[in-house]
């Protein structure tokens, strides 16, 4: 089992064998933010680029708690084919999981709560995600309607 910080109040806990991401709230109250990590060597170069760099998750939970997932937070992860997300998730930041390309199963428990921004490129490269609602709006209005968006950023799923 891999540990750490990830951002404000946030923590997780890698579980090799199960290929399981979990990420949590180590604060009492509602306002937890999952953060992004930019880690540089002395010649400038960037050689990691989140909180989660060499993990190989195939799925992510978020708990409940945690109000905000930063830019960039999950980028990359390729492994990741399923995310769950809680309710009081309230913004998903620019690129946050941006080439995660086998993500196919969002789960949002939403209880009638909106996402109120959804940032630019959020799900960018993210090309296989489930869409399973109920709408016949195009592809894009379906993946948005999945999060009940206010604001949605441009290319949120290009």
């Amino acid at each position: 089992m891999i540990t750490g910080k990830c951002g404000i109040e946030c923590e997780f806990k890698y579980l090799e064998e199960e290929k399981l991401l979990l990420v949590y709230t180590t604060g009492t109250n509602k306002g937890a933010v999952i953060t992004h990590d930019w880690v540089w060597t002395e010649d400038d170069d960037l050689v990691e680029s989140s909180f989660f760099y060499g993990l190989t998750p195939e799925k992510i939970v978020i708990s409940e708690g945690v109000s905000a997932i930063g830019a960039y937070a999950f980028i990359g992860l390729e492994t990741v084919s399923s995310l769950i997300l809680p309710s009081s998730v309230r913004t998903i930041g620019d690129h946050a999981f941006h080439g995660c390309t086998n993500l196919r199963k969002i789960q949002y428990k939403h209880n009638n709560n909106n996402v109120s921004r959804l940032g630019i490129g959020a799900f960018a490269k993210c090309d296989k995600v489930d869409v399973n609602v109920f709408t016949k709006a195009s592809d894009m209005d379906k993946k948005l309607s999945l999060f009940f968006v206010d604001e949605p950023g441009a290319y949120a799923f290009n």
